[in-house]
């Protein structure tokens, strides 16, 4: 039996930017992605010469609490 352990190739990206608010929140906002390829080829008896691949793009949004900076001014850590 041939063994293969790389079949696949992904890659994943994320940009944030925090913006401090008040009342300790962090509000965290940017685009993210991926992308994925097969690099082998299929094997079995429904196989096929196609390889596969997926792209995605969206957003994402955070709100994260610190109670550790109430009264404190806002800066980035």
């Amino acid at each position: 039996m041939k063994r293969t352990f790389l079949k696949t190739v992904s890659l994943a990206a994320i940009i944030t930017a925090l913006a401090p608010m008040l009342n300790a929140h962090l509000l965290e906002v940017g685009p993210v992605g991926y992308d994925t390829w097969q690099i082998t080829g299929d094997s079995g008896g429904a196989a096929s010469t196609t390889r596969d691949q997926a792209h995605a793009v969206g957003g994402q949004l955070g709100l994260t609490y610190l109670p550790g900076l109430v009264g404190q001014p806002p800066r980035l850590l």
